[in-house]
């Protein structure tokens, strides 16, 4: 390979690592091998990985901590590092699954090189034989990305391949996020600057049809990204928690309904709507602590907290149906759907400002 016109040593791969193999080593080999620094993080891989880092090349500067906190994170821990490098110009972060190639990897820092404003993109084609969650989850997101900020011909929304200069770090500090929504962020965040995003084509290349190497966490990582892109939108992943939740409760409290109407029971509404509250609630409770909120409470704490909250919405659930039910005189199921809508008002207000306020 050539130095395709890069002034050496100016350059600094980036390389986040989180239980990397073999194909991490001859990586780095071959950047160094065209005179680049390189710059890894472990991610917090722990003791079973430490001999692959142990074995990478001398001349790769390695940086580590023992828990494991994510992609976003391990970027900026290398990012205030380098903010001590003044002889360090211009930045690609790459990934340590062997999905990016030292050619690519050239080819958008040369591109840097030319738009120093610019924040440069290696974005993939994804032909047919792109894991189908992969080529799915990009184009939705990429759709989603241009309706949001109007640039509507970015091709790839999550590529880890991307070049800077060291002068836009201080904005890409600023930045929230610490796992896969980061480069979500990153890229809002641009769109709102006065700085051009450029677009390098890169070859795509996975490993396997699965892309197994890869450590993304298909619900959790979708919903921060879900999040990232509509400006932390908590409030619209609780309202996707709750309709989930809701329908489970809806149906069982029809099922349970219409199973006790031929008993003629006293209490025809509210035992039905206990019922299926209790099972409802368990799952909402998991979807909320776990992707809406992120919460980092001892589980014990947030499950109490949101059982007394339950209770008293139950309560006043109940009670309210019963009124419109019984007093008023609506159908069942009318009755249900009057009173969800204000309960989902305070359920989230008291989860957001209380129960769930200690957020990651």
């Amino acid at each position: 390979m050539t130095d395709r016109g890069l002034q050496l040593n100016r350059d600094l791969v980036l390389i986040p690592a989180y239980e990397p193999d073999d194909s991490l080593l001859s990586f780095a080999e071959a950047l160094l091998a065209e005179d680049l620094q390189v710059m890894v993080v472990d991610d917090g891989s722990g003791e079973a990985f430490r001999p692959v880092f142990d074995r990478l090349p001398e001349g790769v500067t390695l940086l580590s901590y023992e828990t494991n906190r994510g992609k976003g994170y391990a970027m900026k821990y290398a990012m205030e590092k380098i903010l001590s490098m003044p002889q360090v110009e211009f930045i690609v972060t790459a990934d340590a699954d062997g999905q990016h190639s030292p050619e690519d990897t050239l080819r958008i820092l040369k591109a840097a090189h030319e738009n120093p404003d610019a924040l440069v993109l290696g974005v993939r084609d994804f032909p047919e034989n792109t894991p189908l969650r992969s080529r799915i989850g990009n184009r939705l997101t990429a759709k989603a990305f241009g309706r949001l900020t109007g640039i509507k011909d970015l091709e790839d929304t999550q590529t880890g391949l991307r070049a800077f200069s060291t002068k836009h770090l201080d904005l890409l500090l600023s930045m929230e996020g610490e796992r896969y929504e980061y480069e979500m962020r990153q890229l809002m965040d641009w769109a709102k600057s006065p700085y051009p995003l450029v677009q390098v084509p890169i070859e795509t290349i996975y490993r396997d049809k699965e892309n197994s190497t890869s450590h993304y966490n298909a619900l959790k990582d979708s919903s921060r990204i879900f999040r990232s892109l509509l400006d932390n939108g908590e409030a619209v992943l609780f309202t996707l928690s709750g309709i989930i939740s809701f329908t489970l409760d809806f149906l069982l409290f029809n099922v349970f309904y219409y199973l006790a109407l031929p008993l003629h029971m006293t209490y025809a509404l509210a035992i039905p709507n206990v019922a299926a509250r209790l099972i409802s609630a368990n799952l909402n409770f998991y979807l909320n602590r776990n992707y809406v909120f992120e919460s980092k409470d001892p589980l014990i704490k947030d499950f109490l907290q949101y059982a007394a909250l339950v209770a008293i919405l139950l309560a006043a659930n109940s009670l309210l149906l019963s009124f419109y039910g019984n007093v008023l005189g609506l159908q069942a199921t009318v009755a249900k759907l009057c009173v969800e809508f204000t309960v989902f008002i305070i359920s989230y207000l008291v989860q957001h400002f209380y129960i769930f306020a200690k957020k990651k």
